[in-house]
Order: C-alpha cells, then structure tokens, then sequence
C-alpha cells in the first residue's frame, strides 16, 4: 500500500469509478522530474492496468496493479515533456477505460 504522505519525490494516482460509472484518475496530470516515483493504486483496491501510449517517461511502459499499488520509477534519462497513458480498472463486473488518463509531465 501507497504512503498516505508521499514524499516530495513521489507521486500517486488514484483511480476510482465515480456516481455517474466513469472512471475517474486523481490527479489526472502528474508533474514528476527523473528519478521520482509514482505510485498507482486504485482507490478500493480493485485490479487495474497503465499503458503508455508511446515512448514512456518510465521505467515500465505496462504497469498492471493486480496486487497492491504498483511503484514505478521516472527514468533518470527521461526527456523533459508530456507524455499520454491509457488506463483501465475492472469494477462491479465491468471494465472501465479512458484512453487519455493520467498525463505524466516530466519537469526539469
């Protein structure tokens, strides 16, 4: 399980389905620079999957969260820029998707 205080090189993203049945990602843009971390989890530890789409900022472009909150590490040569990831959770018998969810920028 996640921290509940991540430090100031880490970051989580949270997944979760809302009242309406979307899939909801918090934040939706995640800020990072080489060398952070990010922590995915779902937010009533439902199984999930990140995909990049394209070059990845991380050091894995699959990130599955089956069991437990998955920690990824920014690549310590990531270049400077936006990058796109696909999402999917499987609640209440049902998978979920959004194709644009979460945007990591990497800052430097």
């Amino acid at each position: 399980m996640a921290k509940a205080n991540p430090s100031l090189n880490e970051r989580i993203v949270e997944f979760g389905i809302d009242g309406q049945h979307n899939l909801t990602c918090s934040p939706a843009v995640v800020h990072v620079q080489p060398n952070w971390e990010i922590v995915f989890r779902s937010k009533n530890g439902e199984p999930f999957a990140v995909q990049s789409k394209g070059v990845s900022p991380l050091e894995q472009a699959d990130i599955p969260g089956i069991h437990g909150s998955p920690r990824v590490r920014v690549r310590g040569d990531a270049e400077p820029g936006v990058y796109s990831f696909a999402c999917a959770l499987y609640a209440n018998n049902r998978i979920y998707m959004d194709a644009a969810c979460p945007a990591v920028i990497v800052d430097w």
